[in-house]
């Protein structure tokens, strides 16, 4: 709840700081690149269920973390994140101690690599666009 209320309190503070260029940026890249970023999040839902059912498969039945399809896809995100990786490996070591080694790695390189740049890459669009242009330019 707490969370809740300070994201609608920040929303409702962008409506103040509009009218300002220089503080407007961040609430305008997030507005032009907002879509986007769920479009393409969209479109990588695919890629974590799959791996998700990957690691139940080989994981699922010796480790908590990967028993059931939410916790597969919430460990999976930690991990794109960079969060739990160490947690997992040493949860995983004694299920499969390659598979382990090559799952944080493999999944690693591939998030930071290959997932996190693409958002990356269209939030930076969002943020050039918005420096270009105002909501005040046709004035």
């Amino acid at each position: 709840m707490m969370g809740l209320g300070t994201f609608l309190i920040w929303l409702s503070l962008m409506k103040y700081l509009q009218y300002s260029n220089s503080y407007y940026i961040l609430a305008a890249t997030m507005v032009s690149a907002g879509w986007v970023i769920m479009i393409s999040f969209i479109s990588i839902i695919p890629i974590l269920v799959g791996a998700s059912y990957f690691c139940m498969g080989i994981f699922g039945h010796m480790s908590w973390r990967f028993s059931s399809l939410s916790e597969s896809v919430i460990m999976l995100w930690s991990v794109l994140l960079g969060d739990e990786v160490q947690n997992i490996y040493h949860n995983l070591i004694p299920v499969n101690a390659i598979g382990a080694f090559v799952f944080c790695y493999v999944w690693t390189f591939f998030s930071n690599n290959f997932i996190m740049p693409f958002f990356l890459a269209i939030t930076e669009d969002g943020y050039i666009l918005q420096t270009k242009t105002s909501k005040f330019s046709w004035l």
